[in-house]
């Protein structure tokens, strides 16, 4: 898992498109595929 900071940054490289994080979160390192996703779903039986 990584930890994405709060902040803002800017997209683009332009100074007019600025996006704002206002709170840290955890995201996979991994890409995920919906297979993937599916078969755990099931696995866990929401």
């Amino acid at each position: 898992m990584l930890t994405i900071p709060a902040g803002s940054f800017s997209r683009y490289g332009t100074t007019t498109n600025v996006s704002v994080i206002t709170r840290p979160y955890r995201i996979s390192a991994y890409e995920i595929t919906r297979t993937q996703f599916v078969s755990w779903y099931r696995a866990i039986a929401f």
